[in-house]
């Protein structure tokens, strides 16, 4: 994978004196514009229209006075006009030193970090930002810890693909590996893998991994690392983002295109532009002047929802950074998209606005197309790949506490359920099985721990950040560190060791809570694995016909990360695997299961080799001797479609496409395009890479797989078009 960039921190660029002057220009335009309406609208002078009406002349007058402002004005220093009245926008001043903006902006997002839902993205911006320009660390360790701590309680519980991504990536940033997170109650050597979750979430396409709008933040998280995935993970979600272009160039939902699609998808696959055919063409036609332009508004800035925005526009700068575009030759009237953004700049305090308020969202994003766009000037190709922290550091990330800064609320619905807890020291036993009733609905290891502890006249302290550090009882406490520097309290639940906080792993009726002191938690045999939650989903055993089998499956489920893996005996294979009545095919492994879900494995009896034999081999000749026909049935601007069909007799289980632009070679050996079906018909609609006045030649076979390997039938005639 080609990586671009670097930069050598403390380098600086001053700007070009045309965009300066055509900055200092568009500044006076906008002050003029600013006084005239404050004048008209904000004075003593009512309405504009009733001005104008009752007196011409008064208005005629103000104007001469105010043209002649705007002429001393514009012999003026540049800056001598770049403060703001406190609260409004801070119009683009001439000659604007990005720089002197981004290390404003850098200090209120490092200020701002901590608790928010940007957290992983402004430790993104804060670390490339001090990369670049040599800066030494400005996270305090607290803040740094109180992150690993968040992801690590998150990571441990969510099967988003989208959020596993944004942790991988945000971790990498902060010079931590994604692959080696250690939770509140995990012991040293265990880690809770974050790149293998998301790995299996993607292979499975489940947790969103098959939308545009999540594709390209995969891509970013597997590549910061290249032991993070394959280079075959790599290329599927290359591939889901290419099939889903839209005809037009762009991504978005359904037909619709979509900037907030359009630059994470350009940014994330940025990488291959150089090395990728396919991707070059892609991005290309994305970025095709006319259509950016159509994202913009007259200030240079993306409209959305009728006003400008700077979150897509920094998004948008960050993506044409990354593939070398300028900027000026997408400029409408002069103005390009860092002119629209530095129209969004705010004063109070520093940074962008969302809706004419200052928004922390729109200055992390702001603050990350500023930040490309500048590095990116300085690049000999013009290019630079704002997310690129292979190079950070690979620390493990152990979590010290969960991330609630309130109790989780109390249960008050459902059924009353019953658990018992136990608390034990290194030397004996503080209580033992005591009962809790509560009810049932949110009932977490938190309000049990808490109701038992108040009952014996105990106490504790921690339980509300998720990491309990001590608990005493008759006067005498027990704290972590006390008896060496891995000491401190751990908790299982029904003999295994959840790996989430206590704020936020559920009970059951009947449930054994034991928290217990650990000397060293690093030689402690219940916490050197981690272990599987007892209650997972309700799984059933048929055969073909439904009927129950009992003893030739083997099932292991993970409550942590929600995956099911099934393993057969020698004599039976699974047929398909149904989860809540929804068939996934064939697995031997499944995620994002909760206690809550239904799971059926249909399996089969295998047959004896010699009578498989006979059956595969009469198979494989039957479909290698099934003839197609292709044939181009519609064509139009943009778009070229080929039907065919297939002979009856041996099903397929898809087809495969293939272009080129000569009637005899030129054929890839990959597949064009690719559709799973075992229908007699088919169709496809070439809409991408097409060239208007080439012909174009297709051809067709399909492919069955029969006993692991792929077989397939005879080529279809060639079908050609020219497209318009």
């Amino acid at each position: 994978m080609k990586q671009v960039r670097k930069l050598r921190p403390g380098l600086r660029c001053d700007g070009h004196r045309k965009r300066q002057t055509g900055q200092r220009i568009r500044a006076v335009r906008a002050m003029g514009k600013t006084w005239f309406s404050r004048l008209f609208l904000f004075g003593n002078f009512g309405k504009k229209e009733e001005m104008m009406k009752k007196s011409t002349e008064k208005g005629n007058r103000i104007l001469s006075v105010l043209l002649a402002f705007v002429m001393v004005i514009c012999m003026m220093p540049a800056m001598a006009f770049a403060e703001e009245t406190e609260g409004e926008p801070v119009a683009p001043p001439a000659a604007v030193d990005n720089e002197a903006v981004l290390q404003q902006v850098y200090e209120v997002l490092t200020e701002k970090m901590g608790g928010s839902g940007s957290d992983d993205w402004i430790a993104a911006d804060i670390a490339e930002y001090e990369r670049a320009y040599g800066k030494e660390a400005a996270l305090t360790q607290t803040k740094i810890q109180q992150y690993i701590n968040y992801v690590a309680e998150k990571g441990a519980q969510t099967k988003s693909a989208g959020d596993l991504s944004k942790y991988i990536i945000g971790l990498k940033a902060l010079g931590y590996d994604g692959t080696k997170v250690v939770t509140v109650n995990q012991s040293q050597g265990t880690h809770l893998n974050l790149v293998e979750r998301l790995a299996e979430i993607v292979t499975a396409g489940t947790g969103g991994s098959n939308s545009v709008y999540t594709l390209p933040y995969i891509l970013i998280a597997l590549n910061q690392d290249e032991t993070y995935g394959t280079e075959e993970l790599r290329s599927q979600v290359i591939e889901r983002m290419l099939n889903q272009q839209l005809t037009d160039g762009g991504w978005g939902y359904g037909t619709t295109v979509d900037v907030d699609a359009v630059a994470p998808a350009i940014l994330a696959m940025a990488p291959y532009y150089d090395t990728n055919e396919q991707v070059k063409e892609a991005i290309d036609k994305a970025l095709e002047p006319e259509k950016v332009k159509s994202f913009m508004g007259e200030t240079g800035a993306v409209v959305k929802y009728n006003a400008p925005n700077a979150n897509a526009t920094g998004m948008l700068l960050a993506a044409m950074a990354a593939v070398g575009k300028d900027v000026n030759d997408y400029a409408i009237d002069g103005k390009t998209l860092i002119d629209g953004l530095l129209a969004l700049r705010s004063n109070e305090p520093d940074g962008f606005q969302y809706n004419n308020k200052w928004n922390l969202s729109a200055t992390e994003q702001g603050f990350r197309g500023l930040l490309a766009v500048t590095l990116a000037e300085k690049q000999e190709n013009k290019q630079y790949m704002i997310y690129d922290f292979h190079e950070n550091g690979s620390k493990e990330a152990k979590a010290t506490a969960g991330t609630a800064v309130t109790p989780p609320s109390e249960p008050t619905k459902g059924d009353d359920i019953t658990v018992t807890v136990t608390v034990k020291t290194d030397t004996g036993i503080w209580l033992n099985e005591a009962p809790v009733t509560m009810k049932k609905t949110n009932a977490k290891v938190y309000h049990a721990l808490l109701k038992a502890l108040a009952d014996a006249n105990m106490s504790q302290r921690g339980a509300d950040n998720g990491y309990v550090e001590s608990i005493t009882k008759d006067g005498v406490t027990l704290a972590a560190f006390d008896k060496g520097p891995n000491s401190g309290w751990l908790y299982k639940v029904n003999d295994t060791l959840p790996i989430i906080p206590l704020t936020v792993c559920n009970v059951e009726d009947g449930d054994k809570i034991v928290w217990y002191y650990t000397a060293d938690y690093t030689k402690d045999p219940a916490a050197s694995v981690v272990p599987s939650q007892p209650k997972g989903p309700a799984i059933t055993l048929t055969d073909e016909k439904g009927m129950a089998i009992d003893g030739v499956v083997k099932t292991v489920y993970d409550a942590a990360t929600g995956k099911l893996t099934i393993t057969t005996t020698e004599e039976y294979q699974v047929k398909d695997v149904l989860v809540n009545g929804v068939s996934k095919g064939a697995v031997m492994v499944l995620t994002g299961l909760t206690g809550q879900d239904k799971v059926t494995v249909i399996l089969e009896k295998l047959e004896k080799q010699d009578e498989k034999d006979v059956r595969n081999k009469k198979l494989i000749q039957g479909v290698q001797s099934t003839g197609i026909t292709l044939k181009t049935v519609d064509t139009g601007k943009g778009y070229i479609q080929v039907e065919w069909t297939k002979e009856k007799g041996y099903k397929v289980d898809g087809y495969q496409v293939f272009r080129s632009v000569k009637k005899t070679s030129g054929f890839s050996k990959k597949a064009f395009f690719s559709k799973k079906s075992d229908g007699t018909q088919g169709s496809y609609k070439n809409t991408k890479g097409l060239k208007s006045g080439t012909r174009y030649y297709y051809k067709v076979r399909g492919y069955r797989i029969i006993d692991g390997k792929t077989y397939y039938t005879e080529w279809s005639n060639k079908a050609w078009w020219t497209a318009r």
